[in-house]
């Protein structure tokens, strides 16, 4: 039965380490969809900005410590590009977040079982010992 339970415990730590791992994968694809969601908003508000402009603006682009000028035309196709960029990142990320979220609810409910024959097989041996 001491066997047993050291198998269980041993198990109950590396499910536990891969728990916590998860989490941390969890938590950073949570960050990065963060991070892509305020980049999209950001240049969903300049695409709003651009298309309030007359065709003759000047526009430029900070490029370094310099600012270029810019074609009106080729902004917004740019900024239209980097939408669809960002867009795709983030449904690759909730994706992610989902496929982490579906694994990390796995490893949760193994580290409960585990716990839960650990208690059974201590409870098991007090009450043997008790009985002696």
């Amino acid at each position: 039965m001491q066997d047993k339970l050291q198998s269980l415990q041993a198990t109950f730590r590396q499910e536990t380490a891969a728990y916590k791992d998860t989490q941390q994968e969890l938590s950073k694809s949570h960050g990065s969809r963060q991070t892509f969601m305020q980049q999209q908003h950001e240049s969903e508000l300049v695409l709003q900005e651009l298309e309030l402009l007359d065709e003759d603006a000047n526009i430029f682009k900070l490029i370094g410590p310099v600012l270029i000028r810019q074609d009106p035309l080729e902004a917004k196709t740019n900024v239209k590009k980097r939408l669809e960029f960002i867009k795709g990142e983030s449904d690759r990320l909730d994706s992610q977040c989902k496929k982490l979220e579906d694994k990390q609810h796995k490893r949760q409910m193994a580290v409960r079982q585990l716990e839960s024959q650990i208690q059974q097989i201590v409870q098991s041996a007090s009450k043997a010992e008790s009985e002696q």
